[in-house]
C-alpha cells in the first residue's frame, strides 16, 4: 500500500558555499510539503558552512561532513547511502526551489504509470543583474541534466545504482542515460526552480568538461539521438578550445556540423574556432557566457 505521506529526502552537496547555502536550506524548509529530510552533505569546505546549517535548527536537516574533498558525485552518493526517503530529490546549495516544488511533483509520479521512475520540471535561470530566462531545451533526446529539477524512485538507485564517481564533470547527464534504460521519465513543464548562475556555475574547469564529454560520447555515441551526440561534440570542441587545443577542437567541431548540419548552434562556435584561441576568447567574452547554452 502506498504510503499517504511519504518521506522524501533530499540531498544537499556543498562546497565552500557558505555565502550561498541558507538560500537552498531555507527553499527546501518553505515546501508546501513539509515530510522531507534534508541531507546537507559538506565535501570537506573550509568556510563556515557547517555553522550556517547549523541556524536552521530543524530536524529535518542533517549534516554530513567528508573528512577530504571527493567532489559532487560522491557527495550525492553519501546522501544517496544515508537517505531513508520513498523518493529521493537532489538541490545544488547554490540553486533554489520554489514552495510547491515537492508536492507538485509527488502528485504527479503518483498518477503516471508505475514504470515511471524520474520526474523533471521546468527551471529559470538567474544572472547576477537580475534578469531571469526559462531554461529551454538545448538537444532532444533522453539525456537530463540539472537534477536540483528531478524527483526520483528509490527504487531506481537500488536498480542503476549511484552517480560516477569517476567522471570529473556530467555525472547526472550520465546517470539519467542509465536510469532510462530501465525506467521511463516524465516531463512537467511547471517551473519549479531557480538556476543562479554564479562564477562558479558559469566558470568550470575547462579540462574537468572535456574529459566529462568526451566519456559521455566514447559510452553512449550509439544510445543517443543524433542531436544530443552534436551537442556533445559542440561541447567538446568549445572545452578544448578553451584549454588551447585548437586542432582538437576543430575535429569535435566539424563532426558536430556532420552529425547534425541543419543546427545553428554549432556554426559560431566553429567560425571562431577558426581564427584562433585568442579571437575565440575575445568572441566568447562579446558573448557574455551566461549558461552552457551559448553558442560560443
Amino acid at each position: 500500500m502506498t504510503e499517504p505521506n511519504p518521506t522524501v529526502s533530499v540531498i544537499t552537496p556543498t562546497h565552500n558555499r557558505a555565502g550561498l547555502i541558507a538560500r537552498a536550506i531555507q527553499s527546501v524548509v518553505d515546501q508546501t510539503y513539509p515530510h522531507f529530510e534534508l541531507l546537507v552533505v559538506d565535501d570537506a569546505s573550509t568556510d563556515k558552512t557547517e555553522d550556517v546549517v547549523g541556524t536552521f535548527g530543524d530536524p529535518r536537516i542533517r549534516y554530513v561532513r567528508h573528512p577530504e574533498t571527493k567532489g559532487a558525485a560522491a557527495a550525492r552518493n553519501t546522501g544517496l547511502d544515508l537517505s531513508q526517503g520513498d523518493y529521493v530529490a537532489f538541490l545544488d546549495s547554490d540553486d533554489e526551489w520554489l514552495p510547491v516544488k515537492l508536492e507538485r511533483q509527488l502528485s504527479i509520479i503518483r498518477q503516471v504509470p508505475s514504470n515511471v521512475g524520474l520526474i523533471y520540471s521546468d527551471f529559470l535561470w538567474v544572472y547576477p543583474d537580475g534578469r531571469q530566462r526559462r531554461h529551454q531545451p538545448v538537444a532532444q533526446g533522453c539525456s537530463l541534466g540539472y537534477p536540483s529539477r528531478w524527483l526520483v524512485k528509490r527504487e531506481v538507485f537500488e536498480q542503476v545504482g549511484g552517480f560516477d564517481e569517476g567522471m570529473p564533470s556530467m555525472q547526472d547527464t550520465e546517470i539519467s542515460i542509465r536510469i532510462q534504460k530501465g525506467w521511463l521519465t516524465h516531463h512537467d513543464p511547471t517551473v519549479v526552480m531557480r538556476y543562479h548562475v554564479t562564477a562558479g556555475s558559469v566558470c568550470r574547469n575547462a579540462e574537468n568538461a572535456r574529459a566529462g564529454t568526451a566519456t559521455l560520447i566514447e559510452r553512449y555515441a550509439d544510445v543517443v539521438t543524433k542531436d544530443e551526440l552534436s551537442y556533445w561534440y559542440l561541447l567538446l570542441g568549445k572545452s578544448c578550445m578553451t584549454k588551447g587545443r585548437v586542432a582538437e577542437a576543430r575535429r569535435m567541431l566539424i563532426r558536430a556540423v556532420r552529425t547534425c548540419p541543419f543546427k545553428l548552434r554549432h556554426y559560431p562556435a566553429l567560425a571562431a574556432c577558426l581564427f584562433g584561441r585568442r579571437p575565440y576568447s575575445w568572441l566568447r567574452s562579446l558573448k557574455h557566457m551566461g549558461t552552457p547554452e551559448n553558442g560560443l
